[in-house]
C-alpha cells in the first residue's frame, strides 16, 4: 500500500487469509509454545499452505484462485532481537 494507507489496508482485512497480502495465517503464537520453538511451526504452516493442506486458513494463488499459494516467506527472531532467520519457500 502507499504511504499513509496502512491503517485502512489492515482495517479492510487485506492482510487476512483471502486478502491481497495474507499474513500470519496460523493465527499467531501468543500463549502458544516456547518462543524458541515457534519458528518450526511457522515453517509447518508455510508448507501446508504450499501443499494446499491448510483447510479454512488456505491462501489461494492470486493468478489462479483454484490453486494454493505458490510462494511463502517465513521469518523469525530469537533472543533480544540478537538473531534472525528468513526462509523463502516456493512450489516451482
Amino acid at each position: 500500500c502507499a504511504p499513509g494507507e496502512a491503517a485502512d489496508f489492515v482495517a479492510n482485512q487485506r492482510t487476512a487469509p483471502g486478502g491481497d497480502f495474507a499474513l500470519n495465517t496460523s493465527g499467531g503464537g501468543l500463549s502458544y509454545t516456547h518462543p524458541g520453538m515457534y519458528g518450526s511451526f511457522l515453517l509447518v504452516e508455510a508448507v501446508r499452505q504450499l501443499r494446499g493442506e491448510a483447510g479454512d486458513r488456505q491462501v489461494q494463488s492470486k493468478r489462479d484462485a483454484s490453486q494454493p499459494a505458490k510462494l511463502a516467506v517465513v521469518n523469525g527472531t530469537g533472543g533480544s532481537l540478537s538473531s534472525t532467520g528468513t526462509v523463502v519457500l516456493a512450489t516451482d
